[in-house]
């Protein structure tokens, strides 16, 4: 890509750095990343010696526009970096002088003796060097914390005068990628993740974020029972005094973006403005935006009617569908979808309304399930002369499996029977 703009690129071979030097990702403080930044050094003193100016920028910096311009606003200077909480050696100018040179040696006698990151070496040094440096404006080269508090998602962002964006602050490329999708700044189609025609999608509309990390958890089994590729739901902020009504999955758990739940899904899973990419079959698109949006419940409304105010929904006109279900949700969703043919598969939620509201009638009937046991404890220790705490202790532990289990296999059966449709 470089080379079509006509810029010179030269690609240094890794047998050059002695050692063994991965080129796959690696995650932010681990051993193989430290390595690599020790190697960054190296070679931007390399190209320094040679007397060229040197740009470095972490793979994670997207440039929106030429930043050379901007830095001459700083002449004589010999680091110009992105600020971070202070200095971020992730994008930095460099000018070949004397005491830029020396102060990289410093560092890289530094960076041989202790496990420290190469960006905190730098931070400690500086202060107590004869060197110029300067940092940017975080309006204009933001990090990852400073931009996402902007931004969640592409139609947030308008007109701004950015130069870069630095996609730190959140741990790993899956991570990295995530965020870069939600703000349609992944412009690429690996192995046809976008435009493959024959892969089947499972959607679903509501995500209860209380509790976000069980329900991604429900929604990664059902993709798997099914052999579906999981697209995200749509989530709203956590925090109600954010200026967002919608955050992305990495501001919703901060550096992990749920990464640990995600990795579980056996066929990968998509960014919830999925069906938004360029790249995405117009046929995959329409089925999106039209297809029936299937809810379980053990009480349906035929009038009741659901319509998405997710933006990346704004286009969507899908009907409703209400099944009858008296079991768990997760169990008639399954087994429905295994019917169904359509490449995309559309629920309404994880889990029935009842399901993720009736949290007082929950608490009733275990208060009434633990009164009737300890009332029976009390019949018990009366016939087998027992006492009345142990006698409760002892019922309780034995069958709190089994009422449980029958909380969960009733918890729809006092419910009048449901219409479809």
């Amino acid at each position: 890509m470089l080379k079509k703009k006509h810029i010179p690129v030269v690609f240094l071979d890794p047998a050059y750095f002695h050692g063994s030097f991965q080129d796959s990702f690696s995650d932010y403080g681990s051993s193989e990343f430290n390595f690599k930044m020790r190697m960054k050094l190296e070679l931007v003193k390399h190209v320094l010696e040679n007397g060229f100016n040197v740009l470095y920028a972490d793979c994670d910096v997207t440039i929106f526009k030429n930043p050379f311009p901007f830095f001459k606003k700083y002449p004589g200077y010999s680091i110009v970096a992105q600020q971070d909480e202070t200095i971020c050696a992730g994008f930095m100018y460099l000018r070949p002088f004397r005491n830029t040179l020396d102060f990289l040696n410093l560092v890289s006698q530094k960076l041989l003796t202790t496990d420290a990151h190469d960006q905190d070496i730098i931070v400690s040094l500086l202060p107590m060097f004869p060197l110029k440096y300067a940092l940017l404006p975080q309006n204009r080269f933001p990090s990852g914390g400073v931009f996402f508090d902007q931004y969640q998602y592409y139609w947030d962002r308008r007109e701004d005068e950015l130069y870069i964006f630095h996609n730190n602050y959140v741990i790993g490329k899956r991570n990295k990628e995530l965020r870069m999708r939600e703000m349609h700044l992944y412009v690429v189609d690996v192995d046809g993740e976008y435009s493959d025609p024959t892969r089947k999608y499972l959607t679903f509309e509501v995500a209860d974020n209380s509790n976000l990390e069980a329900v991604l958890m429900k929604m990664v089994q059902m993709a798997n029972a099914l052999n579906r590729t999981l697209v995200l739901p749509p989530t709203r902020c956590a925090d109600f005094t954010a200026r967002w009504v919608w955050c992305n999955m990495c501001s919703m758990q901060p550096l992990q973006c749920y990464r640990s739940v995600l990795d579980l899904a056996n066929n990968g899973y998509r960014e919830s403005v999925f069906f938004t990419n360029a790249k995405v079959p117009k046929d995959l698109k329409y089925e999106d935006a039209h297809n029936a949006i299937h809810r379980f419940d053990s009480r349906c409304n035929p009038a009741y009617a659901y319509r998405s105010t997710f933006p990346a929904h704004r286009q969507h006109r899908n009907p409703t569908v209400c099944h009858a279900c008296r079991g768990s949700t997760s169990y008639c969703e399954t087994r429905f979808g295994y019917r169904q043919k359509e490449r995309v598969l559309k629920f309404y939620s994880v889990w029935r309304v009842c399901e993720q509201t009736d949290e007082a009638k929950y608490s009733f009937r275990r208060r009434s399930m633990f009164s009737f046991m300890e009332m029976f404890s009390r019949i018990v220790c009366s016939a087998m002369s027992m006492d009345r705490d142990t006698s409760f202790s002892w019922f309780s532990g034995s069958a709190k499996n089994a009422l449980n289990c029958w909380y969960s296999a009733s918890v729809s059966s006092t419910e009048p029977p449901a219409s479809t449709k």
